[in-house]
């Protein structure tokens, strides 16, 4: 089966209309989850700009046509997300919140929290049935229960209860036993910078419910394994900038500009962590292993496109 992509709290990032302009999401299911009143303005978004919609093709048109009060925009710029076929961007208007749902990209309203609601959302009739570990789907699911899957929750966790968090991420370990959690989150709120931070989201009536209980680097590790996420790593931002990202491309950006707050800028990494999780060690191994192999060729390619540059400049300078 497919790979597949579930955003949790994915509010209005668009990563994926990004990679599909670039060309660099080809048979991948994407799904984001995101509470109604978030999802009805990014639908009402994409319905103003019904360019950066262009997610469906002409044969699922044929799917979901017949659908009442299904809003269709046909596009000009077809060809930068999908080539040669004449695309369409269909929106969903037939629930009370509008959605989004083509054939590889669906945007759906549910609460984190009832994680009842979110299964038959996600996985329909098959959901918690006799043969829910096979990659099938079940009659209205979006998503495979067998398939390989990266699960994303970017500042997402820590908004909710800790125990809403441990009850969602032990059903999505057992729904989707192929599958990884990339989660980004706020950590450290108890000295000054933590103590700002958690009040000022609050007095945005955003407050951090989990903080408080998960709040280091191991109460990170801690929340998964309990979970039953038994490969878990974990640390804060500075260190993926200083130790997972590409060095070469980090010391280029740092020449652009002399960056005369580094302190201010170091402190605030070291309160927001990243945690990679997985179903077992083999499986964390592989996705590290295909992490650092697309990493390989983005260098690869850097050099070529250098390479190809140095030469032009080259031939200018002979020519002249």
């Amino acid at each position: 089966p497919p790979p597949q992509v579930l955003v949790l709290g994915a509010g209005f990032d668009d990563l994926f209309l990004q990679l599909k302009r670039r060309q660099q999401l080809d048979s991948v299911v994407w799904c984001e989850v995101d509470l109604p009143s978030v999802v009805g303005r990014k639908v009402s978004a994409l319905a103003r700009h019904p360019e950066a919609a262009a997610v469906a093709t002409a044969q699922d048109l044929g799917k979901h046509g017949s659908t009442p009060k299904l809003l269709t925009f046909r596009l000009q710029e077809l060809a930068q997300i999908y080539h040669e076929r004449p695309d369409l961007a269909l929106l969903d208007l037939t629930s009370e919140t509008p959605e989004v749902h083509t054939g590889d990209y669906h945007v759906i309203a549910a609460d984190l929290r009832d994680v009842a609601g979110l299964t038959a959302r996600l996985f329909g009739a098959a959901a918690g049935g006799e043969g829910a570990r096979a990659a099938t789907v079940g009659e209205g699911a979006l998503l495979r229960e067998g398939a390989p899957t990266l699960i994303v929750a970017e500042c997402v966790l820590q908004y909710l209860p800790h125990e809403d968090v441990a009850r969602l991420l032990a059903h999505l370990r057992e729904a989707l036993p192929c599958s990884a959690v990339l989660s980004y989150d706020q950590i450290r709120p108890w000295d000054t910078f933590g103590r700002v931070m958690t009040s000022s989201l609050a007095s945005r009536h955003s407050p951090l419910r989990g903080i408080t209980e998960c709040g280091d680097l191991e109460a990170q590790r801690r929340r998964f394994r309990e979970a039953g996420w038994p490969s878990v790593l974990s640390t804060h931002m500075h260190q993926v900038y200083r130790e997972h990202l590409d060095q070469e491309v980090v010391k280029a950006a740092e020449k652009v500009e002399a960056f005369d707050e580094y302190e201010e800028w170091y402190i605030k990494c070291v309160h927001y962590s990243m945690t990679w999780a997985a179903g077992s060690e083999e499986a964390l191994g592989e996705l590290t292993a295909m992490l650092r192999e697309r990493e390989r060729g983005r260098r690869r390619q850097r050099e070529r496109a250098k390479a190809r540059n140095d030469s032009r400049g080259g031939a200018r300078g002979g020519g002249q």
